[in-house]
């Protein structure tokens, strides 16, 4: 099935660039914002634990509104009287994960919009196929197979030309000292969450296929 199904992707050639295309993007933006997010919350620890009586801003602090390192003339820098308070911090790191929430919600979502009416669409134009195995003896789940199986490939090649993108986005943000967090654990969230976005999206085209009549597709 798994045959059968990169078939089909390499038949719809453009169809297939665009859902890994839409995969791709969709998976980059994941990528660097959950990346630039981790980096924030670590400078939001290292402030958090500045003497707040004191004011003093430790040395290679990053800055927690864009993760870079603060420049040397405020290395002492003390607090002036009026700045924000600890809770006003607080409150703005609140703001700022929601944003980011919304922002990874947003892109998991396009994801998975395009990826599914790309396959819902190769699906319904192979209706006349999958109706052909249907008649020959094939089981519901060898023909869903095919579908989950053509989401599959599509969210290994997107994710890893992604993983690839962001290995490049993150050494050109280290060169401006723009923290971004780039690690195993990370990259092993980002593949469930694209294999979740393409396997739900596959979910419309296997209810198509499940109410396929065999018969009705030959009158003709």
């Amino acid at each position: 099935m798994f045959y059968v199904a990169l078939r089909i992707l390499l038949q719809d050639k453009f169809r297939s660039l665009v859902t890994i295309l839409g995969i791709i993007f969709a998976v980059s933006l994941i990528f660097l914002q959950m990346g630039i997010y981790l980096g924030l919350t670590d400078v939001s620890s290292v402030i958090g634990n500045v003497q707040e009586e004191k004011g003093i801003t430790p040395k290679d602090s990053k800055n927690s509104y864009f993760s870079q390192l603060f420049p040397d003339y405020i290395y002492y820098q003390r607090f002036l009287a009026g700045a924000p308070k600890m809770e006003k911090l607080f409150f703005l790191q609140s703001i700022l994960s929601l944003s980011f929430f919304l922002n990874i919600l947003l892109s998991f979502i396009t994801g998975m919009l395009i990826a599914g009416q790309t396959i819902y669409n190769s699906t319904v134009e192979h209706l006349r196929e999958f109706g052909t195995l249907r008649a020959m003896g094939a089981s519901n789940f060898n023909v869903n197979q095919i579908i989950y199986a053509q989401a599959l490939i599509s969210a290994l090649l997107g994710y890893i030309v992604s993983l690839l993108i962001t290995m490049i986005a993150v050494k050109l943000y280290e060169a401006t000292d723009v923290l971004v967090v780039f690690k195993v654990s990370l990259n092993l969230l980002v593949l469930g969450l694209t294999l979740m976005m393409c396997l739900f999206s596959a979910f419309f085209s296997v209810e198509k296929v499940m109410k396929i009549e065999p018969a009705l597709l030959f009158r003709d």
